[in-house]
């Protein structure tokens, strides 16, 4: 019978390579960081969201059989949507928020 020495991982050398794994992708990261997209990119990526979004919402409005008028307009005015569930309790907290809003941004 044979047996086979097997040594021990040393986790004192296993963290060393990791850290120094670590900081050479950091360092290649730092050297060759990507440029940041202007400003012009940036909004142009937003506008395209916004309309994507939009159209998907109109698009699934047009597979509704009727009510596609009621529907459009939910789309335009959100509060068609939230309104019917709206209490006096909800209105009365809401006003509690905006006079503390209002007390702290006037002084300013």
């Amino acid at each position: 019978m044979t047996s086979s020495t097997v040594e021990p991982c040393k986790s004192e050398d296993f963290q060393v390579d990791i850290e120094k794994n670590q900081q050479d992708v950091r360092s290649q990261w730092v050297l060759n960081a990507p440029e940041p997209p202007s400003p012009w990119h940036v909004t142009i990526d937003s506008v395209k969201k916004t309309v994507s979004n939009y159209r998907e919402k109109v698009s699934s409005l047009c597979d509704q059989p009727c009510g596609t008028l009621f529907s459009a307009l939910q789309v335009v005015f959100p509060i068609l949507v939230w309104g019917r569930n709206y209490t006096a309790a909800k209105f009365r907290k809401d006003i509690l928020a905006g006079l503390t809003i209002a007390s702290l941004c006037i002084p300013q």
